[in-house]
Parts: C-alpha cells; structure tokens; sequence
C-alpha cells in the first residue's frame, strides 16, 4: 500500500493477520503503487519525492524492497503539480505505461523495462508519448497487452478517456480516435477486465458514477452504469472477471461497494453500509484468489474483507 510519504508490504497470514514487513520512504506523496507480473518488483508514482523523484521501481525479495530505478518526469525543479499519477505494468513485465501530468506537459508514456540485475533501467520509448492536454489521472493495458486506455481530465478535443493500440515490435502507440470519449467531468481511473474487451471506469463531479464500457476493437461503447452519491476515485475488477469494487465516499459515511457485472448489467453485491471504512477510502484490490479485498483509506488504514462467493 501507498499512504502519503511512505509504501508499505504487508503479509497476509492465514486470512486472517496482516502483518508489515518492510516500508520505503518515498519522500513526496505516493498515488499508486503496482505489483510487475513476476511479484520480483513493484513500480510506483506519485509527487515529487526525494532528489524530486516522481517514479520509482522497487525490487521485492526475501520480504524486502530496494529501489532499483528512479525518475523525475520532467527534469525540472520540484513542484507540487509534477506527479506521474498512475503507472501500469504490460503482462510481459518488459514494458510500464504512466499517465503523467505536469507544468509542461500532459503525456501518456510508455517505458521499456530492463531486468537485468544489478543494472535494472526503465527507458522512455518516444513513439509512445502522447499528449492529453490536460490532467491524465490512470492508464491500465488491456488482457492482451495490445490496447492501452488512459482517463484524466477533459484534454484536447474535450476527451478524457482515450484508447491506443500498441505495438510492442516497433514500441509505438497509436490512437484509436473512434473510441475517445466525452465523459461528465473527469475520469478518475479506468481499468481493463482482465478476461474480456470491457473497461470499467470511475467518474466524478457532474456524474459520480462507475460506468463498464465494451471494446470492439474501433470503438467503447456503454453497456451499464451504476450511479455513486458522492465521490469516487478507484475502481477495480476481481481476477475472474466478473466482479468491482469501487472505493471513495458515499454519504453518509460509506466508501467501499462491491459489484457484480454479467456482461450485460452492474448489480449491487454488498451495500456501502457494510463496508463502510473510516474517511476516505483511496483504493480497493482483489487478491489472486478473490476470496479477499483489501481497501486503504486516507486515514492510514489498511482493511482486509472477506467476499462470501455463495451470496454472489
């Protein structure tokens, strides 16, 4: 987990302990934080840390981090709006997409992921930066590594959710303009299904909502939205598939509701009084076996819940 300064690994004893293992100083706040293919490294991003460092990869061993890369975006002076705000691994482990917003500019890149050990490197592929023009807040690959879809605030053309094909032969993204949308406000992240062409979304302002969009290939289009009363900023799909977990604030006090998606409709599975957290609940993720969630929130607390499947 990544709260504020600092990222955390904690160990998950019989489903029923978690126990800390190891932390990093970040030096600036962190937003996200993701685990490579291999669980050998995880990559973060966030505000400008330590030596105005604003991406980072940790190599994860014998309970373990030590950072192994380290990246300004912008080269510039720190400043509090130079943050790569979302980072996603491509299921080869060799490439690492960011969403990254800045003085200067707004770009979706791509970096090339070299392992080798003790000369780790992640190399920025120019055929693969691509501006917004505005505020990128996530990126996530598609199941196939061969689409990438970034979401952020409305950017050029008024778009704020945008798909690329990329071709990892000549590392290069092209966009697939029939497919960028228009959403109500901004696009606070998005996030592949990891057995099918849908993308969930999580949208928040003038529609406050977690909406599944299906992919042809040319073209999103909507297949069921579920309304949120207040403010939402992660959503996340269960390893099989067919659930969400959508994380924020739901009046009163609620943050957390969990979701059932059968290709064609979003069905509540567990209300938001159930899961209710304290403050605001930051982000919210499956474990392999999706027996389990885990959901951090922006007090600092970490809660593990139990999903009975039977009920689903």
């Amino acid at each position: 987990v990544a709260h504020e300064r600092v990222v955390k690994v904690f160990r998950f004893d019989d489903g029923l302990t978690l126990t800390e293992v190891d932390s990093f100083e970040h030096g600036g706040f962190a937003t996200t934080i993701v685990w490579h293919p291999t669980n050998a490294f995880l990559a973060m991003s966030g505000y400008s840390g330590l030596s105005q460092t604003d991406i980072r990869v940790l190599k994860f061993s014998s309970e373990t981090m030590t950072p192994v890369v380290a990246l300004n975006l912008t080269g510039d002076s720190y400043s509090a709006v130079n943050t790569g705000k979302s980072v996603s691994w491509h299921k080869s482990g060799k490439f690492l997409a960011v969403g990254a917003n800045n003085i200067i500019t707004n770009n979706v890149r791509v970096y090339e992921f070299d392992d080798a050990p003790g000369s780790e490197s992640l190399t920025e592929l120019p055929a693969c930066s691509k501006p917004h023009g505005a505020n990128l807040l996530s990126a996530s690959w598609s199941k196939d590594g061969k689409h990438l879809a970034v979401s952020g605030w409305n950017g050029t053309s008024d778009k704020n959710l945008r798909v690329y094909s990329f071709d990892s032969a000549l590392k290069s993204l092209t966009e697939i303009t029939a497919a960028a949308l228009t959403i109500p406000d901004n696009v606070a992240h998005v996030e592949w299904n990891p057995y099918s062409n849908f993308i969930a979304v999580a949208t928040r302002g003038g529609d406050n909502s977690i909406k599944v969009y299906g992919f042809d290939g040319l073209q999103l289009t909507l297949v069921d939205s579920f309304a949120w009363n207040d403010y939402i900023i992660h959503v996340s799909w269960s390893h099989d598939g067919r659930y969400i977990v959508g994380s924020g604030h739901f009046e009163p006090t609620e943050t957390i509701r969990l979701l059932k998606f059968d290709g064609r409709l979003i069905v509540e599975v567990e209300s938001a009084a159930t899961l209710q957290g304290s403050g605001l609940a930051n982000a919210a993720e499956f474990e392999p076996e999706d027996q389990f969630f885990a959901a951090v929130g922006d007090t600092g607390y970490v809660k593990v819940y139990p999903v009975n499947r039977e009920e689903w």
